[in-house]
């Protein structure tokens, strides 16, 4: 009986071993997976994380369906933009000015979201879906009105490079207007839309393209209160690098407002400035 009693506990203390192995094993692939997935999470740009009904577009109209093209080893997809029924949506289009190498955004906004004593319009939504028609991400954006038109990486328009447009106008402002974002297209959705990499057109913010050596450039500049009654004129030159901008920026004093004239002698004073 001894014998038996001591072999027991010898094979109670085994299970006891291999499950502590076991659960330290669970616990190592739990934080690993844990880790992973938030450092993941931190680099989806733009896929909504809240449960939306994806089916939901009572009130929508698709305001543009696009397939555009997509990063290296991505899967084809179609975006969809939605926006309020009852909205005739902006206009825009990207005119190019050979002479001096340059092309700029002309955004036109649709006038119903600027009455402040109209309706409240329901926000933008984006939807990405699968050739299936799966619905990959849905986001509602923070706006009434917002476009995608596409851009290009080189002067020869060999490369394809897409502008997110948030429209901002609503209602008065010297600092309220569209706020554009260059992106590219994964097949989890929109890539590389950053909150701070955008260029607004305003009556205090202008920004336009240039090609160098057949590459893209963004030139932009805006004024802003600084100290006292003084204020700040900010002039920045990106320039674009494998998937984001690279920049170069000067404050200086002084006073400027964009007058919105959209010529090409226009566009050439725009770019000579950002030398004095």
């Amino acid at each position: 009986m001894p014998l038996i009693s001591h072999c027991r506990s010898y094979l109670f203390l085994i299970i006891v071993v291999i499950g502590s192995f076991s659960c330290a094993s669970c616990g190592d692939r739990h934080s690993s997976e844990t880790t992973k997935s938030t450092k993941q999470s931190d680099t989806v740009s733009i896929v909504d994380t809240k449960k939306e009904n994806v089916a939901d577009t009572a009130g929508y109209k698709v305001l543009q369906s696009i397939s555009p093209q997509m990063l290296p080893g991505c899967k084809q997809v179609t975006v969809y933009l939605l926006e309020d029924a009852r909205l005739a949506g902006p206009t825009a289009e990207i005119r190019y000015y050979p002479a001096c190498h340059a092309a700029q955004l002309i955004f036109r906004t649709d006038e119903e979201i600027l009455n402040p004593d109209g309706p409240e319009y329901k926000h933008a939504v984006l939807l990405t879906k699968r050739s299936d028609g799966t619905v990959i991400s849905r986001r509602t954006l923070d706006v009434a009105c917002a476009r995608i038109d596409t851009a290009y990486l080189n002067e020869d328009r060999s490369q394809v490079l897409y502008l997110f447009t948030l429209d901002y106008s609503t209602g008065m402002g010297s600092y309220n207007g569209p706020i554009s974002y260059f992106v590219n297209f994964a097949d989890t959705g929109m890539a590389y839309y950053k909150g701070e990499n955008g260029f607004a057109i305003t009556l205090k913010s202008a920004w336009a393209m240039r090609y160098t050596n057949n590459k893209l450039e963004v030139w932009s500049k805006m004024c802003r209160p600084g100290d006292g009654e003084d204020f700040d004129i900010t002039t920045k030159k990106c320039t674009w690098n494998v998937d984001s901008f690279k920049s170069v920026t000067v404050v200086k004093k002084g006073f400027w407002e964009d007058e919105g004239d959209s010529s090409a002698g226009s566009v050439k004073g725009f770019f000579d400035d950002f030398s004095e």
